[in-house]
């Protein structure tokens, strides 16, 4: 937490479960330094956004009957995603 000298409240929160004890220069060399947490980061950003963009819309007046009237695509004939339990055993 950034709390400054002479401010009423709190600037800035961070969570962790991280130690106690942790320098903040030790703190500082975190997973998104590295292009696997960038790309981590990255999509958990969008699908926040995409969350957030499909909320909004809900909310008049930009509701229209609580969807964004996109199609739902339809998944191919025999589709089966990686990792499935049935694509192991075909």
């Amino acid at each position: 937490m950034e709390w400054p000298r002479g401010e009423t409240e709190p600037r800035k929160h961070w969570i962790s479960n991280l130690a106690k004890n942790l320098q903040l220069r030790d703190l500082v060399h975190f997973e998104g330094r590295g292009w696997r947490g960038f790309h981590h980061r990255a999509t958990l950003c969008i699908a926040a956004y995409g969350f957030l963009v499909a909320e909004r819309s809900c909310i008049p007046p930009l509701a229209h009957s609580g969807h964004l009237g996109l199609p739902t695509p339809q998944l191919p004939p025999g589709f089966q995603p990686r990792e499935s339990s049935l694509s192991a055993a075909a």
